[in-house]
């Protein structure tokens, strides 16, 4: 301790003083308090030194010989400040610091969470989810998504916290798709927003395979009603999200199965026969309530069918003929565009692509090198993603309704429906 005090004042020392306090481990609340007091003399003035603090808190927090709640209470002041300093290295450090202590998690999560207050640095992402991943109960995870939705707006991308939402989802299904529902269903446009990128990660992640771990059928008539809007509000395609919510065909509640239905029926013109084969692929065909739904469903398809036919007869009006030129021209610009920019590329000396060996597209499919005359065969894969009709015929009115949709406070916009639906409840 006295040789650690000799060298305070010498700042050469700091980083070296940092470190050994860090792996020094007090016996008592008494020591404890002056190695503290020690750290608190140096003017922090080095990034090496800095960084080495978090180290030092932590070991004092998870030090079973340290009782006082007023050490303790010391040390997480210290870390939140650490963590709000303008510098990545001590920032990472001190989140990687926060992720071994053991308890505290308000403690924990209140500092973590203090990073939403500044404008969110992306170098943090990976370390912020690693720190998130400590909770054992998923409702900090969520309330950090919270707060940095109302901060960052529809800034949120999901591959940002890949980790912590792939760890929660596999260790609690139900606690997990219970706060994913309360995000897809709340009053704020922005959180909802948040809640839809997850729930598109999630099933884009599991081949199209998720579903929610709990009955939503459980859910009350509002919620119910306002899990639907959300899902079917921006673009996701019947394979995804019609196996979410066709249990709600079956819920108790009158008002929301004809709403939901009549809102099936509508996507008919958007997604055309694939509604009908991902409707009668989650009903159950021998029930007589599920072929009455279904026969709904196939008889607005015959009706939009029969329509479209009459419509595609004239050429001024057939998307084939007018939306075709338009792209035709757009793709005759763009590929003389990039033909330009390749061979600008490859007239660069120090470009990559002047480096790379010349290939030659062989008979019968293949890749032929120019040097050795080895073929390389085509490898074939292949994806398949259906898009509303909307995307093709107005596109820029379905991205106004999107974008003014998730502006929206359901506060107001469901009051009229929270009425009738309070009603429905009581009959």
């Amino acid at each position: 301790m006295a040789i650690i005090q000799e060298l305070v004042n010498e700042e050469a020392h700091h980083t070296t003083i940092a470190c050994a306090v860090s792996a020094f481990e007090p016996e008592n609340d008494q020591e404890a308090e002056e190695l503290l007091n020690l750290i608190d003399n140096i003017e922090p003035s080095q990034e090496g030194y800095l960084v080495n603090l978090p180290r030092v808190y932590t070991n004092f927090i998870s030090n079973e010989k340290i009782n006082a709640e007023s050490i303790v209470a010391r040390c997480f002041k210290k870390l939140n400040w650490l963590l709000n300093l303008d510098i990545i290295s001590v920032k990472q450090n001190t989140l990687w610091r926060l992720q071994i202590i053991e308890g505290y998690d308000e403690r924990v999560f209140d500092i973590i969470n203090s990073i939403n207050d500044k404008e969110f640095d992306d170098r943090l992402y990976k370390s912020v989810s690693n720190a998130l991943c400590r909770f054992e109960d998923q409702k900090f995870f969520f309330e950090f998504l919270k707060s940095y939705g109302e901060k960052n707006k529809r800034k949120f991308d999901a591959k940002n916290f890949k980790h912590p939402i792939s760890a929660y989802r596999t260790k609690d299904l139900p606690a997990f798709s219970n706060h994913l529902i309360g995000l897809l269903i709340h009053d704020k446009g922005d959180l909802r927003f948040i809640g839809k990128m997850i729930l598109a990660h999630v099933t884009i992640g599991s081949g199209r395979s998720f579903r929610f771990g709990i009955d939503i059928l459980e859910l009350s008539a509002l919620e119910q009603t306002k899990l639907w809007v959300s899902i079917f509000h921006d673009y996701l395609e019947p394979e995804v999200s019609f196996p979410l919510l066709m249990p709600l065909r079956k819920s108790k509640y009158p008002i929301v199965v004809e709403s939901f239905i009549s809102k099936v029926e509508e996507l008919v013109e958007s997604y055309s026969y694939s509604v009908v084969k991902e409707f009668k692929r989650n009903v159950d065909l021998d029930d007589e309530d599920d072929k009455m739904l279904l026969k709904r469903i196939e008889t607005k398809y015959q009706e939009f069918s029969n329509y479209w036919d009459e419509k595609v007869k004239v050429k001024e009006l057939n998307p084939l003929f007018t939306q075709a030129k338009l792209f035709s021209t757009f793709m005759e610009s763009y590929s003389e565009s990039i033909s330009k920019s390749m061979e600008r590329t490859k007239e660069d000396n120090d470009s990559l692509l002047s480096m790379l060996p010349v290939v030659t597209l062989a008979k019968g499919g293949g890749w032929k090198h120019q040097q050795t005359g080895q073929v390389s065969p085509l490898s074939r894969i292949s994806t398949e993603l259906t898009l509303p009709r909307e995307c093709f015929i107005t596109p820029e009115k379905l991205d106004l309704r999107i974008h003014i949709g998730y502006l929206e406070n359901w506060k107001e916009e469901f009051k009229e429906w929270e009425a009738i639906l309070s009603s429905s409840e009581n009959t």
